[in-house]
């Protein structure tokens, strides 16, 4: 399914076309369209039976700033998805939990990766810079890499999964242990980025 969505705001404009090749329907784009009209745009995954439709406002790109609010210690975990679904890359869902406050700065999948050079590999790349600076400032920051099932960080994306965070670091592996296939490349990345 192609999907083409043109969004302008802030002063500026943004494209993006995605592809999506979700096998056995296991996760779908559902357009809820009457009289030609497209009213809803709602997202659905579909998992074991069951249907997700309340998508969680996650940030992107432009949600790196709100960091420089964060005065707490946290940990700053990047869901990598254990598989190639719906893109040439393992796509990542960087997720930040203030320790004290419990407050989780959840960021989109399909914003970043650790592979590439374009797009997705530029915002992890300033969304870690932006973690080193708060460590520079004297906060704590632990960064993550962890490798999460697809169904499972997908549906972390929906408030009525009732997946939490705690579900997915628990049914997650380190970055550090799951050395294999692409993912060694994508472990050699990480590492440069966090070194530089």
């Amino acid at each position: 399914m192609n999907i083409l969505n043109l969004e302008t705001g802030f002063g500026w404009n943004l494209i993006s076309i995605n592809l999506f090749n979700f096998s056995n329907d296991k996760r779908k784009i559902n357009n809820n369209q009457e009289d030609g009209k497209n009213e809803d745009k709602t997202k659905e995954i579909s998992n074991d039976n069951r249907v997700y439709k309340d998508y969680k406002t996650t940030l992107g790109r432009w949600g790196i700033v709100q960091l420089n609010d964060i005065t707490e210690d946290v940990n700053a975990y990047l869901f990598i998805e254990k598989e190639k679904d719906s893109s040439a890359w393992n796509l990542v869902a960087p997720t930040i939990h203030e320790k004290s406050t419990g407050r989780i700065y959840q960021y989109g999948l399909g914003y970043f990766s650790l592979e590439g050079c374009g797009g997705g590999l530029n915002n992890t790349i300033e969304l870690i810079n932006k973690l080193k600076e708060l460590r520079r400032r004297g906060i704590k920051v632990n960064i993550v890499p962890k490798v999460v099932d697809n169904d499972r960080l997908a549906a972390f994306q929906y408030v009525d999964s009732g997946v939490t965070i705690d579900q997915i670091i628990s049914n997650s592996i380190d970055l550090v242990n799951y050395d294999k296939g692409e993912f060694t490349h994508i472990k050699k990345t990480f590492e440069k980025i966090l070194n530089e």
